[in-house]
């Protein structure tokens, strides 16, 4: 039996009345971490990208990082248009941007331009 003050030292489980009772702020499924085998590389998505003059970032799992930025066993290695290069323990990793919405450049109607500009005095 765990008998300890949460703030000192917390319960995982804890045995009452013959019966075990896990800790229920612990997620379902949470064991303690098993100290064999491999620990799993983290799983990176690409989420978006700014490429402007001097300026490099990528939106990777929901955190703007640089270029050149270490986080945990990654290093950013370069951020391009359609890419992101990682190196992450050692290994190569290439994330690729693919946009969800399709990004057309289409040619202004002369049209639709205003006839003049506003200079902003009133005449």
């Amino acid at each position: 039996m765990c008998l300890a003050l949460p703030w000192v030292m917390p319960c995982h489980a804890v045995e009452v009345d013959g019966e075990t009772l896990r800790d229920p702020t612990r997620p379902m499924g949470v064991t303690k971490r098993q100290a064999s085998g491999p620990v799993a590389e983290p799983v990176y998505r690409l989420e978006g990208l700014i490429v402007a003059a001097g300026r490099r970032q990528a939106l990777i799992n929901g955190q703007l990082r640089s270029q050149g930025e270490r986080f945990g066993r990654t290093t950013v290695v370069s951020i391009q248009a359609d890419q992101v290069v990682l190196d992450v323990a050692g290994q190569k990793s290439v994330l690729r941007w693919k946009p969800s919405v399709a990004v057309r450049k289409t040619p202004v109607d002369s049209a639709a331009r205003p006839a003049a500009s506003y200079s902003g005095r009133d005449r």
